[in-house]
């Protein structure tokens, strides 16, 4: 008769039976081992293969992205190439702005023509953005490692696209045209850089 006394565990565990041990198997379960690796195997091929579509389904976007830019461009020659009597009638009030306001040299006054034709142009914006478009075509078909490079690339097409609207201002209709291209082509060069950080 236990009633009043305090149970005690040592004596319960005395009991035959109470307590049983197994002894571990020293030998692993060989099914069990085999069907681990071969599941780690399939799921490694499948990352293989998962991996392998996504670059390809990248790949395939960057280019269309790319190619888009330069038909981009193409069309901002053409448009340029018709505002060009806008371009100059723009220079012309600035250069009879500043021949009002007080007497230049001429040698001076071809000077600042000159500057004010550059400033005015977006002709080298729209070559340096093709040629960086071209070589980002280009990187993306190279071997190793592309993203520092590939960045370098965005930031000039970013900052060419930005200078073309800052020269778009004042050219009446085409300008707006070649505004609303510069936009677009700055929407691409975003695309481009979201995927780009898919690029390892």
């Amino acid at each position: 008769n236990l009633e009043g006394q305090n149970p005690d565990l040592n004596e319960a565990l005395r009991l035959p039976g109470m307590v049983e041990t197994r002894a571990a198997s020293s030998e692993p379960d060989a099914g069990l081992e085999a069907e681990t690796l071969a599941a780690a195997g399939e799921a490694i091929e499948e990352l293989d293969r998962f991996r392998l579509r996504e670059g390809e389904a990248i790949d395939t976007e960057l280019r269309a992205r790319i190619a888009s830019i330069q038909d981009l461009v193409k069309r901002m020659e053409e448009i340029r190439s018709r505002a060009l009597p806008y371009f100059q009638k723009r220079l012309q009030d600035r250069l009879g702005e500043m021949l009002g306001a007080a007497h230049i040299e001429p040698a001076r006054l071809a000077q600042e023509a000159a500057i004010l034709a550059e400033r005015g142009d977006i002709s080298e914006e729209l070559v340096r953005l093709k040629t960086h478009a071209d070589q980002t075509g280009a990187l993306i078909s190279a071997e190793g490692e592309t993203g520092k490079k590939l960045d370098f690339l965005l930031q000039e097409m970013n900052r060419e696209a930005n200078t073309i609207l800052s020269k778009t201002g004042g050219l009446g209709d085409q300008g707006l045209v070649l505004t609303d291209l510069g936009l677009a082509a700055k929407a691409e060069i975003d695309r481009i850089r979201e995927q780009s950080l898919n690029i390892e």
